[in-house]
C-alpha cells in the first residue's frame, strides 16, 4: 500500500483479511473451549451428585420396611381402641 494513492493490492487485501478471520476465528475457539470446560465440570459434579442419590432398589426396601411397620403399629392402635371400647362397655354394664 502507498501513502499516496490510497490503494491496496488485492494480495493484501485478502491477506489482511485472511488473517483478521483467522484471528477471529482463534477467538472463538478459545471460548468454545472455555465453554465446554465449564459444561464438562458441570457434567462431572452432575455425575458426582447422582453417585450419592438412592437407588430405586434401596428406596423400594426401605420404603416396604417402613409401611410395614406403620402397619404394625396402626393394628396395635386399633385392638388398643377395641379393648378400650370394651372395656368401657363392661364398666357401663358392671356400673349399672
Amino acid at each position: 500500500m502507498t501513502e499516496s494513492d490510497n490503494t491496496v493490492s488485492l494480495k493484501e487485501y485478502v491477506d489482511t483479511r485472511f488473517n483478521a478471520l483467522e484471528l477471529s476465528l482463534d477467538k472463538a475457539n478459545q471460548v468454545l473451549n472455555a465453554r465446554l470446560e465449564t459444561m464438562n465440570e458441570f457434567r462431572g459434579q452432575m455425575k458426582d451428585q447422582t453417585a450419592t442419590f438412592i437407588t430405586r432398589v434401596e428406596f423400594e426396601a426401605k420404603h416396604d420396611s417402613l409401611y410395614n411397620r406403620i402397619e404394625s403399629i396402626q393394628k396395635i392402635v386399633y385392638m388398643g381402641l377395641g379393648a378400650l371400647t370394651i372395656i368401657e362397655f363392661l364398666f357401663k354394664f358392671l356400673i349399672k
